[in-house]
């Protein structure tokens, strides 16, 4: 007979041999591996913040934030935003189009 054991963290039912010694699955164990890797990849986000606009020219934080919303929260977009401003790669300047609202370009060397 098979017996089934649910997993702490997602709650789903597995095997016995399904689990680790924790009772924790396969695919938690994956995500939180991810999430590791990505809290010490901060970097990871400002280099895809630096492509998109280098590829789509002028843009603003929203769409920035809209866009990676799955890597980034607003808040750390906007950080991102600012570290790259203070290392001088990204510029902030008033948008052409909405005034009051600004967007975030390329320096040019």
């Amino acid at each position: 007979m098979v017996t089934l054991v649910r997993c702490e963290k997602c709650k789903k039912w597995y095997q016995d041999d399904e689990l680790d010694e924790n009772g924790i699955c396969e695919s938690c164990l994956q995500k939180a591996q991810q999430k590791a890797a990505a809290a010490e990849e901060d970097d990871d986000i400002k280099q895809l913040f630096l492509k998109y606009i280098k590829r789509s020219g002028a843009t603003s934080l929203a769409t920035l934030a809209k866009k990676y919303k799955s890597k980034a929260t607003p808040e750390e977009a906007e950080k991102a935003l600012e570290e790259l401003e203070a290392e001088s790669k990204v510029q902030k300047r008033e948008s052409k189009n909405k005034k009051g609202k600004f967007v975030y370009e390329i320096v040019k060397e």
